[in-house]
């Protein structure tokens, strides 16, 4: 998940917290990286919580604005599907549950943007 500021409106629900738990629990690693200062402070303390118990979570925060400029968010998931937002800002996004192509392109953006802030 590359995202502006983990948004409480998105990420601050009890389905979104069990989901990514199950996830997690089933083995499937999930990394995060957010562009500016994190909104859902209670969903970021169980992320930790998560990585303490050696649950396969990542969580990074651009600190230093390397990769904030970035006017998109974006979701990879499977390697086949994702989610776009071309703009930040609108909240309007792109959705594809099978297009292992634009996946693995925004996978490898993502994880070039990981490495640069890790």
């Amino acid at each position: 998940i590359f995202c502006n500021n983990f948004s409480k409106h998105v990420f601050e629900n009890n389905l979104i917290k069990s989901r990514i738990e199950m996830a997690l629990l089933k083995g499937i690693k999930i990394d995060i990286i957010v562009q500016a200062n994190p909104e859902s402070l209670d969903l970021i303390k169980q992320i930790q919580q998560w990585a303490e118990n050696k649950l396969p979570i990542r969580f990074l925060v651009d600190t230093k604005n390397l990769v904030s400029i970035c006017p998109v968010n974006f979701a990879v998931m499977d390697g086949t599907g994702y989610r776009f937002e071309p703009n930040k800002e609108k909240q309007e996004a792109h959705v594809c549950m099978n297009d292992p192509k634009r996946s693995a392109m925004l996978e490898d953006a993502f994880y070039k943007l990981f490495s640069l802030l890790n």
